[in-house]
């Protein structure tokens, strides 16, 4: 089967945004709270790192706000501290910035436009196979 470009296809897709689909090492730059359709979220905003054409760039992703066990925020929250969250523990937002994690990007469409964004956040000492605790609940 032949591959095609997304300029093949037709899609449009906005400059210096598009990161192949795929884990990377990257540090997490900003968390900012934002409202989309579905309610109040959390834009991740995560900066690539390592020797490949992606080091230095952006990438987001979207979570909803909720911090409960389970939640995809939950595990994004775990991945970025290293450890699993104890029932009842506040988490110290600004300390988040920095961490180093592993992320998974994956291309989504909207419209003629494609999007690269993290779809997922492993701690950065975890082995790819094995999952954040909240995703065993």
């Amino acid at each position: 089967m032949a591959k095609f470009s997304p300029e093949d296809l037709g899609l449009v897709k906005p400059a210096d945004t598009i990161i192949a689909p795929g884990k990377n090492v990257a540090e997490l730059e900003a968390i900012e709270p934002v409202t989309t359709s579905r309610g109040d979220a959390l834009k991740y905003r995560f900066r690539i790192e390592g020797d490949n054409e992606f080091t230095g760039k952006t990438i987001t992703g979207l979570v909803p706000a909720s911090v409960k066990i389970g939640s995809k925020n939950c595990e994004w929250v775990e991945a970025l501290m290293g450890k699993q969250l104890e029932p009842g523990e506040r988490i110290d937002w600004q300390t988040l910035t920095g961490s180093r994690a592993k992320i998974q990007v994956a291309h989504r469409q909207d419209g003629r436009m494609l999007f690269s964004n993290v779809i997922a956040v492993y701690s950065i000492n975890t082995p790819d196979s094995i999952e954040s605790a909240c995703s065993n609940q």
